[in-house]
């Protein structure tokens, strides 16, 4: 068995419309590892994944899997995707059957496997994604976390040797972020090579064996999670930042509170055992000294915490020997005076800028600025929906998990998680869509007429979501209140946002083929900041 599960030789990838999304990459995945794709948007993460998988073919190089170079066809890329299989961001991509059952067991019965053995892999998966519970759940029925466990699920009952995540964690609370991450490392220890793209740099520190970091559509940097997060030459080409546990590492080493042979941990608790033995040791700050950290045993104020035996304190964060922001608050309120100081010259209202400085806040990319278009008079139109309630339209289920109703509320107390709309799973799209041969968002947008009447529609997802609004808005179907639009990707993008900046609408758009989900939802919540009259931050979920 080849070593290497999967080498990358010299791809360069231009879309059709001639647009680079690869160029020259080469790279060396080996088997039974964790690696880390990391980058951020637009790096060329998913296009790389889409090769491996053989959806994408390089117009220059070649892909070798097992020490073979890939064939495209039929035949071939069956039996390539029976090894390796994909799961995608946005789980409503991978879901289109009625139940989890009849969704997980569809790839089985498709290999042309017996109900009996179909039945296994099913529930070997389903235990194996932790959803064991759900097997008869609808699948529009299912939260967004437990449907990236069913998407998932799926993948797992093909059995595939290889498993690749595009952004595992994206969209996931804390808990089920952390859910997934362990269950990233039960596959890897079950035997499974586990590729993941993402740009959280903690994710990748923590979890990942190897990190392969891509800017720009080429290959920047790569190696061991502790020697990639410390080239900070690296982290500037790709537009990444050290993790926190690294970065804080290395502040307490540089006080000398740890010895100078200690290796950087990959966990929180390595961290705490360093402190604990420089401590005993001597090299921590003594009690009521100048230079230490708020939060120590000994400083002003924390003198009655609860100690653990090596001195540390048992509740604070031992983030808090870090001087620098580490709530919410003020993590967001340095990263808006940071935006402020360094942003480009700009025509925006007062307004506007909110919206804006909190993209750029979102995004860390100031290339944003001049390409956001409002309407005249579109931020006021989105306040004074929000002030009524309005009804809110997500044209993907990544949007509707990523909206805070505690932001909403500020903006209107009334709003509940009744006021925020997503269709794409609804049966009868789904039906209609699988009846028609056509996407499913063509179909929600449809069914979603009095919804869009009055409201708010985001669409960070499908340009097909935005033609077909353009399209009811043009005949007098439907009048949005506003309509923020922020849809990605290379096929009709331009196209839908072009076309509804031409339509007598209030609308937030985003030039250009960039956008997402993210973007959609913190162009709301810049709104509902602005509409409850704080346009400071928040810590709100």
């Amino acid at each position: 068995m080849h070593d290497a599960v999967f080498e990358v030789r010299g791809v360069t990838y231009r879309y059709p419309d001639g647009t680079p999304g690869l160029r020259g990459v080469s790279a060396v995945l080996r088997r039974g590892e964790r690696i880390a794709v990391l980058g951020a948007n637009g790096a060329g993460k998913t296009t790389l994944f889409l090769h491996l998988v053989g959806v994408h073919r390089p117009n220059e190089g070649s892909v070798y899997f097992d020490g073979r170079p890939l064939s495209y066809d039929r035949r071939a890329l069956q039996f390539l995707r029976r090894r390796v299989g994909m799961v995608f961001q946005d789980p409503d991509a991978q879901l289109f059957s009625a139940s989890v059952y009849q969704d997980v067991s569809f790839g089985p019965l498709n290999l042309g496997l017996s109900e009996t053995e179909a039945r296994r892999r099913v529930e070997q998966a389903l235990a194996a994604a932790g959803i064991a519970d759900l097997v008869e759940r609808p699948t529009h029925a299912l939260s967004h976390g437990e449907k990236k466990r069913a998407a998932l699920a799926g993948v797992l009952a093909m059995e595939p040797e290889v498993l690749i995540f595009d952004e595992p964690t994206a969209g996931l609370d804390p808990q089920g972020a952390s859910e997934m991450v362990e269950l990233l490392r039960r596959l890897q220890a079950g035997g499974k090579t586990v590729l993941f793209s993402t740009h959280d740099v903690d994710l990748a520190y923590t979890a990942a064996d190897w990190c392969l970091v891509l800017a720009g559509g080429r290959v920047v940097g790569q190696g061991p999670p502790a020697e990639v997060f410390r080239n900070q030459v690296l982290l500037a080409a790709a537009g990444l930042v050290r993790p926190w546990l690294l970065d804080l590492f290395e502040e307490v080493r540089r006080r000398g509170w740890v010895a100078d042979g200690e290796k950087p941990p990959l966990h929180r608790e390595a961290l705490l055992r360093a402190l604990e033995d420089g401590l005993g040791a001597g090299r921590m700050p003594p009690e009521g000294s100048v230079g230490a950290a708020p939060g120590v045993a000994g400083v002003s104020g924390a003198k009655d915490t609860p100690t653990t035996p090596g001195g540390l304190p048992q509740k604070s964060r031992v983030y808090a020997l870090y001087e620098r922001p580490v709530s919410g608050d003020e993590i967001e309120a340095e990263s808006f005076r940071r935006i402020e100081a360094e942003a480009p010259l700009h025509s925006y209202s007062p307004e506007e800028w909110s919206v804006v400085r909190r993209l750029v806040h979102t995004t860390a990319d100031f290339g944003l600025v001049g390409t956001v278009h409002f309407s005249a008079g579109a931020v006021e139109a989105g306040i004074r929906a929000l002030k009524r309630g309005a009804c809110i339209f997500a044209d993907a289920d990544m949007i509707r998990a990523g909206i805070s109703l505690g932001r909403l509320r500020r903006a209107c107390h009334a709003y509940t998680a009744e006021h925020v709309h997503c269709l794409i799973a609804h049966p009868a799209v789904m039906d209609e869509a699988r009846a028609a041969g056509l996407p499913r968002s063509l179909f929600a947008v449809r069914m979603a007429r009095p919804i869009l009447e009055g409201g708010i529609a985001l669409v960070g997802n499908s340009p097909v979501a935005l033609l077909e609004l353009n399209r009811m808005i043009r005949e007098g179907e439907v009048r949005p209140a506003l309509v923020v639009a922020m849809p990605v990707g290379f096929i009709h993008v331009e196209e839908s946002k072009r076309e509804l900046m031409e339509l007598d609408v209030p609308y937030i758009c985003l030039a250009g083929r960039r956008g997402g989900s993210t973007l959609a939802v913190a162009a709301l919540h810049a709104l509902a900041v602005l509409t409850a009259g704080d346009q400071g931050p928040t810590t709100d979920v």
